[in-house]
């Protein structure tokens, strides 16, 4: 018949919203590690930026910066990265990542110096399509997989 057909495939496949519709039909803890495994990727631009950043005057709390954890919001659902300084202990010594608050924000005797935030936005595109191509690279490949 003139006119009828179809395409077995995911719909949008290059968009963000077929990643989103291949995404649902990947089982949940496939879903999980696709999220974690991008956003981790997307974070490094964040990182690596808040690394030059960082004001002169930082001393032992430079060297904590990492790509830190990764969470799961309920209220939002979302699936987040914390990128940040390292706090506690290590070797029996305090880290010295909590400083990096005080140059963020400021105290009442010092100025803030932001550096995390403004970082943040210059790489936000970046961090964006670092993050789509991630999922699509890991939905093929877990897709492929099946």
């Amino acid at each position: 018949m003139a006119g009828f057909g179809f395409d077995i495939g995911v719909e949008g496949e290059e968009s963000l919203e077929g990643l989103q519709l291949a995404l649902k039909n990947l089982p949940l803890h496939l879903t999980e590690e696709v999220h974690i495994t991008a956003l981790k990727k997307a974070a490094k631009p964040l990182r690596n930026r808040i690394d030059v950043t960082l004001p002169e005057d930082t001393g032992e709390f430079a060297k904590t910066l990492r790509v830190a954890k990764t969470k799961f919001k309920k209220d939002i659902n979302q699936h987040q990265v914390v990128v940040g300084f390292k706090k506690g202990r290590e070797d029996g010594k305090p880290l010295k990542g909590f400083i990096a608050h005080f140059h963020e924000y400021g105290t009442s005797k010092m100025p803030a110096k932001p550096f995390m935030r403004p970082a943040d936005v210059y790489t936000a595109k970046e961090q964006d399509r670092i993050y789509e191509d991630e999922l699509q690279r890991q939905v093929d490949k877990r897709i492929d997989g099946l």
